[in-house]
């Protein structure tokens, strides 16, 4: 059988191809990654006064730099454990501009990095709230402390958009603080205020990033002496840093610090790897297998019957690669970084995206540790989908001649081309969106092919193989997870595949279908506590269920039916997220990325390390602008003609069978974004462009066989 995962050796199954794959595999996941334990650099010496700076670099394979920075600095006073400081906090009466309230949130104070307890006696007209921290929300808000200290002392308050101005008075000494953020992401601003002792002495200490460094520059003052340089991890271990005695004045350069934090096993990343080398083996055997059942490498590569394959291929990469090569490597936002970030650190895990995203993320990750390989992976598999499905309705008989113009149409869309190249969950779920409604077409195809014997229509479905079948149950489960609202599906798909009785599915697949469904269910309604946001999607339905009850069924009818022909159009449900350039500068967001703490895995980058070809950068910026204005807009980013041939396809459903099948899995997701979630952001409905695409060429196999039907009754 040519889809068992071993190779026979005469009548005897060799299992040790795939072994030797699965061993080689792994040792590449392992060995190849790795990543770093947390850690703080420790900093002990003298200075001669409070005005000394101290200055951290660290360079990461594009030099010193302003991002990969930190400053110390020092309050104009000594600490002691004699004489108390004087700290007054205050908040509650002032705001930003643009913030919603000038309520001011402290979560901790910490001196000498030792928790600080806050009495009873030392609030006034502050209320604490446990857990969540002491709140400032009148003019007379303030909170009074005299504590000792001789190193640091740090604050840390909540940031929101609905966060006021705090006020840090230390002996006398005021800094005020704007706390108003409009990015949810940043979550708390982190005060640290330094110290020297009566003797001139200081302690400083900063997290150290958690990637690969090449060197690391501390800068001081003349008279500025270190006495101690050193590595702490969290588990306590001190790994000493050399300091020589020339290095101890002015300028200190450490090499390759971070290389005895390097780890390469991680007992929860072991699990990722094991199943990912096992996929990548069962792939790479199945697609071995089914080379030799066509005949060997040459036939495949160049056989006649698969020149249109590697045709539409190779065109598609072409012009997609094209997209990369101009905005190397890939279009990042927020979330991008976020979802990259939680990939590269074995001990983060997040749900406000979908965890499967973090997973493709690691998986990708563990191929080639470089962003560029997230849209490398769309592109190829764009086109392996635009490869697949041209060639095959070109195989069912439908000229080239009708088929380009439907191919060009997809391969020169803008929007296609800038988002492939998008680090955004959007792209993967609409492939496999667009995909799953190809699927149940292709078997209605060879259900109906297979039915054909002596004339006589048969009601047996086709049956699927085992490694088939489980193929199609992780592709399934993919949809399901890449977006929350992929989980509509679980009950859509399936019905098709019944109604229609297109395929028989093994038992075994079943089985574990039905388990993986279950689970599936049980994870979404009660997800790990482990996981960071674990209620996310709870709250994000409560929240929709709310506005739902605030309006008639009826009256959201008619909202969404008058919506729907405007569904893509970008001008008029204009909203800055769905504006493809405005993430354009995301990457390189420096004061963001320090402010939320990813700067722990984000390394330096700027227009001018990433660009490849500027002018061809240029050139696809003008396109791309360009397309937005009336008419191109028509053409490219609003092609309104496309909304009216889903609903029409499943109206004719007889004349058109496979165009209505497509447009029903198409036409569900509307129906529930549109109608039940009532959003008409465009990135959203970015698959049903994508799928208009695919229809064309749809309608076309369907007028071919309604015409071979009339003319011969297939």
């Amino acid at each position: 059988m040519g889809n068992k995962l071993f190779f026979q050796r005469g009548n005897r199954p060799s299992w040790l191809f795939p072994l030797l794959l699965f061993f080689l595999f792994l040792s590449y996941f392992f060995f190849g990654t790795g990543w770093y334990e947390p850690a703080r650099l420790l900093i002990e010496g003298t200075a001669p006064d409070t005005n000394a700076v101290i200055t951290l670099q660290w360079d990461s394979g594009n030099g010193y730099n302003s991002y990969e920075q930190e400053r110390f600095s020092f309050l104009p006073f000594r600490g002691s454990l004699d004489k108390p400081l004087e700290i007054i906090l205050s908040g509650g009466k002032e705001k930003n501009e643009l913030s919603k309230n000038s309520r001011v949130v402290l979560t901790e104070i910490r001196v000498d990095d030792k928790g600080l307890h806050i009495p009873e006696q030392a609030l006034h007209e502050v209320r604490h709230v446990r857990g969540a921290g002491w709140f400032f929300e009148s003019e007379r808000s303030r909170i009074t402390l005299s504590v000792p200290g001789e190193k640091q002392l740090y604050f840390s308050l909540k940031t929101n958009n609905r966060s006021g101005i705090a006020r840090v008075t230390l002996n006398g000494f005021e800094t005020t603080h704007d706390l108003y953020r409009g990015n949810w992401e940043i979550l708390q601003a982190k005060l640290n205020y330094w110290l020297l002792n009566k003797e001139g002495r200081f302690s400083l200490w900063e997290k150290i990033p958690r990637y690969g460094i090449d060197s690391l520059r501390l800068s001081f003052p003349p008279g500025t002496e270190l006495s101690f340089l050193a590595l702490r991890t969290k588990a306590g271990r001190i790994i000493r840093l050399p300091l020589s005695d020339e290095q101890r004045e002015g300028q200190v350069i450490i090499t390759h610090p971070t290389q005895e934090l390097k780890r390469y096993f991680h007992k929860g990343r072991i699990g990722y790897q094991i199943v990912f080398a096992a996929l990548l083996t069962w792939l790479v055997c199945a697609l071995s297998c089914f080379v030799q059942k066509q005949g060997g490498v040459k036939t495949v590569l160049f056989g006649r019957a698969f020149r249109p394959f590697w045709f539409f291929f190779l065109g598609a990469c072409a012009v997609y690669t094209v997209y990369l090569l101009a905005f190397w490597p890939g279009l990042m936002s927020v979330d991008s970084l976020n979802i990259w970030r939680a990939a590269w650190l074995p001990d983060v895990m997040i749900n406000n995206h979908p965890v499967l995203n973090v997973i493709w993320y690691t998986f990708l990750l563990h191929l080639w540790n470089h962003t560029a390989v997230v849209p490398l992976s769309q592109v190829i598999l764009l086109s392996l989908l635009i490869a697949a499905f041209f060639s095959f309705c070109h195989r069912q008989g439908v000229s080239l001649l009708l088929l380009l113009p439907c191919y060009a149409l997809l391969l020169f869309s803008i929007p296609v081309g800038c988002y492939t190249i998008a680090l955004w969950k959007d792209i993967p779920f609409a492939l496999l969106v667009v995909f799953w409604g190809l699927v149940p077409a292709y078997f209605f195809v060879r259900k109906r092919a297979g039915q054909k014997q002596d004339g006589v229509e048969s009601k047996r479905p086709l049956h699927l193989t085992l490694s088939s079948g489980l193929a199609l149950l992780l592709l399934f489960l993919a949809l399901l997870l890449f977006r929350h609202n992929g989980i509509i599906y679980l009950a859509v798909i399936p019905l098709l595949f019944m109604i229609g009785g297109l395929v028989r599915i093994p038992k075994i697949v079943t089985i574990i279908s039905c388990c993986a469904g279950m689970l599936i269910l049980w994870l979404v309604v009660f997800p790990p506590k482990t996981i960071r946001s674990a209620s996310y999607f709870q709250d994000l339905t409560r929240s929709y269920l709310q506005e739902l009850n605030q309006e008639s069924v009826l009256s959201r009818v008619k909202q969404g039916v008058s919506r729907y022909p405007r569904l893509l159009d970008l001008k008029k449900n204009w909203q800055e997220s769905d504006a493809w350039h405005y993430f354009l500068g995301d990457r390189y967001a420096h004061t963001f990325l320090r402010q939320t703490g990813w700067n722990d895995s984000h390394k330096y980058a700027s227009p001018e390390t990433d660009s490849l070809f500027p002018s061809l950068r240029a050139a696809l910026l003008s396109v791309y602008e360009n397309s937005l204005e009336y008419p191109w807009i028509y053409f490219s980013w609003n092609p309104f003609w496309l909304l009216y041939l889903f609903p029409l396809s499943m109206l004719f459903y007889r004349q058109f069978p496979l165009s209505a099948l497509f447009s029903s899995v198409i036409m569900v997701q509307i129906i529930a974004l549109l109608f039940l979630v009532g959003t008409v952001n465009w990135r959203y409905y970015y698959f049903v462009l994508l799928g208009g695409y695919f229809l064309l060429p749809l309608m076309l196999l369907d007028s071919r066989f309604l015409l071979l039907k009339k003319r011969n009754g297939f």
